[in-house]
C-alpha cells in the first residue's frame, strides 16, 4: 500500500522547495532476526521504480537493486521449487 513522507516540518518544506510529490518508490520492507545479533529492519527499492524523489529522502544506492529470476543453482542452494519454468 502506498503511503507518503511526511509533509510536516523541514522534509514537507523541502519537497514543496523542490516542487516534488510525497509519494514514496515502491519498496520492500525487511526485518532479519538471528540469535546473538542485534534486529535489522531495512527496505529495498526496485531500481525500475526508484526515482529522482527518492533520493531527496535519503535512499542510499546500496539499498537499490534489480529482480531477476535466479538460475537452477541459486534455486538449489536456497530450496525453491521451480514454479512455471521460473525459480
Amino acid at each position: 500500500m502506498p503511503y507518503p513522507n511526511p509533509t510536516d516540518g523541514p522534509v514537507g518544506d523541502m519537497l514543496a522547495a523542490l516542487k516534488r510529490h510525497p509519494w514514496r518508490p515502491s519498496h520492500m520492507h525487511f526485518r532479519i532476526n538471528a540469535e546473538g545479533y542485534d534486529e535489522l529492519i531495512t527496505a529495498l527499492y526496485l531500481r525500475v521504480t526508484h526515482s529522482r524523489q527518492a533520493r531527496c529522502v535519503g535512499v542510499k544506492s546500496s539499498l537499490i537493486v534489480d529482480l531477476d529470476d535466479a538460475t537452477k543453482e541459486e534455486a538449489d542452494k536456497y530450496g525453491f521449487e521451480e514454479e512455471g519454468g521460473r525459480f
